[in-house]
């Protein structure tokens, strides 16, 4: 009796341990589907490699996005939100000198990893910034362009922080932010707030950059703003 008994109990842990093992690895693979997609806040180191969608040179259009930074050529360009360095190497590729800005220091590491092996094939190096929440600690005219990718909703007090991105820019700077048109579309995570262009516009204004241009189809799933300084 105390035999069957014992089995019993075992068969039951066995049983509850694979049941947990299985939600955990069914939440571990959702996560990896959906943070293939964007850039999230506090990824785990593990799935960093994992954050660039192998699609996304369809849908993002990366050639097109940089070209609305104008000549690159001896610029010195943020890229905020960098995240695995997606644009930030293209950037360099371009002729400019990237300053990738993150607050995940995940992703910087990520990044000065990854370039090693650029650096050493003769490719223009990346340097990393870890930045905080509400500051990218741009030096005063520091940049001439600012890149942000799939970011910008994430940023808390906008304005405040515009602001401070435009003291790091030069006079004439432009500024290229591109984020989702709507909730709706496959190359999306949950965790993105959706934003109007109009809203995004006018807090570039307030924030005190000019010529606030609005292009809403180049891209498919995402609107481009540029503005200056």
């Amino acid at each position: 009796m105390r035999t069957g008994i014992l089995l019993l109990t075992i068969s039951l842990l066995f049983s509850c341990q694979n049941s947990n093992e299985s939600d955990s690895n069914d939440r571990l693979e959702k996560f990896d589907q959906d943070s293939s997609l964007t850039e999230i806040p506090s990824v785990p180191p593990d799935t960093v490699p994992t954050q660039d969608d192998p699609d996304r040179q369809e849908w993002q259009n990366p050639s097109l996005v940089i070209n609305k930074l104008g000549d690159l050529t001896d610029k010195t360009i943020a890229d905020i939100g960098a995240g695995t360095g997606y644009f930030s190497f293209r950037l360099a590729n371009e002729g400019a000198d990237v300053i990738a800005i993150d607050i995940e220091e995940e992703y910087l590491e990520f990044i000065n990893q990854r370039q090693e092996e650029l650096i050493a094939s003769g490719e223009r190096p990346v340097e990393t910034r870890l930045s905080e929440e509400n500051d990218p600690l741009l030096i005063s005219e520091e940049v001439d362009g600012v890149l942000i990718v799939n970011t910008y909703t994430y940023l808390s007090n906008r304005v405040d922080y515009l602001s401070k991105v435009r003291r790091g820019m030069k006079a004439g700077g432009i500024m290229v932010i591109v984020d989702y048109k709507s909730a709706s579309n496959p190359v999306m995570n949950s965790y993105a707030e959706i934003l109007s262009p109009g809203e995004v516009s006018k807090e570039l204004e307030q924030a005190g950059f000019t010529n606030v241009e609005i292009d809403e189809n180049s891209l498919q799933y995402q609107y481009i703003i540029t503005a200056n300084k």
